[in-house]
């Protein structure tokens, strides 16, 4: 906002952007009538006619990433104001003088960003929350495909000067209702009794230029930037309202805000003051928006590109974790799969023994099956047996009985009574079932107490040693107890005895 001394001598009348400045009256004197002019008659200079043309192409790469990320509007007016919001309000700040070192303003900033999100904003004292607070708006109100109008720039002023929830009543959030002149430059504002006419026509000139298609979207915000500051329709806060609906137009055209940057403001000064002084020179001034537009363009397009990266880093993350996880799996796979070998192969060597046994009184039969494979392992793991997965079969016939066990994969049940180590990721067993006689079911004796021979009924590796359950009878009752550190051949002893003793009535000696 340029400098400015409140009540000027009488009402005054401009002739806008095409009109000359005419002088102040200290009796009163009506001026020329004013007139609004119309931003595509605009003469751009063959500099700025480069640089929109660059600008579009910028914008049209922002755009596709923007299509691309699929937000929501206000999730994306959120996202994308983030990244210029303490630019947009730390420099339209240090314009006015409002603001400290750039710190402060980010410090400002945040502690109005966190009462924002839990629901606690209130109108503050400070000038840079009021003016995040706008920022927000405009944004929002831009992504939202919000038209400006006289009502969302008072709404606009209203939140900048005090904050949301205040009554509508002048100078906040209302056109002025005394006279001011600006003292920078030979143009004076106009009397207070001619705002609302002109902010009528310069609404309806700007709805005129968002309709069109050969404007620039640069051209439209800056025009609509320079004709507020002409008219001038608030008592204070008119550059920073101006700036605002400027970028509220930019938002909407679905560019990026035009940085005003404070070290460039004497070029700013210079600027609303030639387009005052020409009446449709707007180059100046198109260039330092273009230029802002362009440095903001460029931080949404690498904001939006880290986005998209992040999901591809992501995967790649999960993947080099989950192939690492699945390289430790499939160590202890190997490790598992030969103690289970370990376990039929002792197993087979006692089935072998027996049945070339003299005057042994059956027959004992051994069918091996291969170690399931490292995928079914780690399914078994995950979601328990799906489909029954032998290792192998033992049979036992004579002329009075038929036992076959079965020793199948699945996953490990763990008791209450089980140490930590058990507990902590899933195991796979060989777990026994038994079927008696050619034409019985399959009983699943790892989980029954009322199947009492033999007392094995599973087996399982927890990484550190073999492990067996087996089901301890006493007089007055059964429970299961757990066997640590076990010896494949010891287990494959004791199962043997145990089918031999119950089951036939033999015993081994020696």
């Amino acid at each position: 906002m340029r400098p400015m001394s409140l009540n000027s001598p009488g009402p005054l009348r401009i002739a806008l952007l095409h009109g000359k400045p005419i002088a102040p009256s200290t009796h009163g004197e009506e001026g020329t009538a004013v007139r609004i002019s119309k931003p595509w008659n605009t003469e751009l200079d063959d500099d700025v006619k480069d640089k929109l043309a660059l600008l579009g192409g910028v914008y049209r790469e922002l755009n596709e990433l923007r299509d691309a990320a699929r937000s929501g509007p206000r999730e994306e007016t959120h996202n994308s104001i983030d990244l210029v919001a303490l630019d947009a309000v730390h420099e339209s700040a240090a314009i006015e003088n409002l603001a400290g070192v750039r710190r402060e303003t980010r410090a400002a900033i945040e502690q109005a960003a966190q009462a924002m999100s839990a629901g606690k904003w209130s109108p503050q004292s400070s000038h840079v929350q009021n003016l995040y607070a706008a920022v927000l708006q405009a944004s929002l109100l831009g992504s939202e495909r919000t038209m400006p109008s006289c009502a969302t720039t008072k709404d606009l002023h209203l939140r900048l000067m005090g904050g949301p929830g205040l009554p509508r009543m002048s100078p906040h959030g209302d056109w002025r209702r005394e006279n001011n002149v600006i003292h920078r430059g030979k143009w004076v504002t106009p009397s207070f009794s001619d705002v609302p006419l002109l902010m009528r026509q310069f609404e309806s000139t700007l709805a005129e230029a968002l309709g069109r298609s050969d404007v620039s979207p640069i051209v439209v915000g800056a025009w609509a930037h320079h004709a507020l500051t002409q008219v001038h329709p608030f008592m204070d806060g008119n550059g920073r309202a101006a700036r605002l609906l400027q970028d509220h137009v930019l938002w909407l055209m679905r560019c990026s805000p035009g940085l005003i940057q404070v070290a460039s403001l004497k070029e700013y000064y210079a600027a609303l003051e030639a387009a005052d002084q020409t009446g449709s020179d707007l180059n100046p001034l198109l260039r330092l928006v273009a230029q802002g537009a362009e440095i903001s363009a460029n931080q949404l397009i690498a904001s939006y590109n880290r986005q998209a990266r992040r999901p591809r880093l992501a995967n790649r993350l999960a993947l080099a974790a989950a192939d690492a996880s699945s390289a430790i799996l499939e160590r202890e796979y190997i490790v598992w799969k030969s103690r289970m070998e370990d376990v039929r192969e002792a197993f087979e060597a006692f089935a072998v023994e027996l049945s070339g046994a003299d005057g042994l009184p059956l027959r004992v039969q051994f069918q091996g099956y291969a170690t399931i494979d490292f995928a079914t392992w780690r399914a078994t793991r995950q979601a328990g047996r799906s489909s029954p997965n032998w290792h192998f079969v033992i049979e036992f016939v004579n002329q009075r009985k038929f036992l076959r066990f079965i020793f199948s994969f699945g996953r490990h049940y763990v008791y209450e009574t089980d140490p930590e180590t058990d507990r902590a990721e899933p195991l796979v067993c060989m777990q026994i079932s038994l079927k008696e006689g050619s034409g019985g079911e399959f009983k699943p004796m790892y989980r029954d107490v009322n199947v009492t021979s033999p007392r094995l009924r599973s087996i399982w590796f927890n990484g550190q040693s073999l492990c067996a359950r087996t089901l301890e009878l006493s007089e007055s009752r059964r429970e299961w107890a757990r066997i640590d550190c076990c010896n494949s051949d010891d287990l494959a002893y004791e199962f043997y005895l145990d089918v031999l003793r119950y089951h036939f009535g033999l015993s081994l000696n020696g």
